[in-house]
């Protein structure tokens, strides 16, 4: 929403943000994440139900699939990412093959 409209296709080109979605989604699918700070817990733990395991108020629940709807993530999947990925290193060890290749013939 930021950036100029001529700039989208970026975001389809970079490894990083590939890299990035499979991260996110891996880590933030069908996660709650619970705030209960105390001395014997830690500050923010992965559970299924935020205040039956955390033991306290928890008055500050995320759900993982809210994470990734903020940050135009809910329709990635780590298949989708790691298809990209492997074929950006197809294509650049073919690049580099031919690079090589045309550099010994010179």
């Amino acid at each position: 929403q930021r950036l100029d409209p001529y700039w989208l296709w970026l975001e389809y080109i970079s490894p990083l943000s590939w890299t990035f979605a499979s991260l996110s989604v891996n880590e933030f699918r069908g996660n709650v994440l619970c705030s209960c700070a105390s001395n014997d817990t830690p500050a923010i733990q992965i559970v299924a139900n935020c205040t039956a395991v955390c033991g306290c108020s928890a008055t500050s629940c995320i759900d993982g699939d809210d994470v990734l709807a903020s940050q135009f993530m809910d329709d990635s999947s780590v298949g989708m990412s790691m298809l990209a990925l492997s074929v950006f290193t197809i294509v650049l060890r073919a690049v580099l093959a031919l690079a090589l290749f045309l550099q010994t013939r010179l």
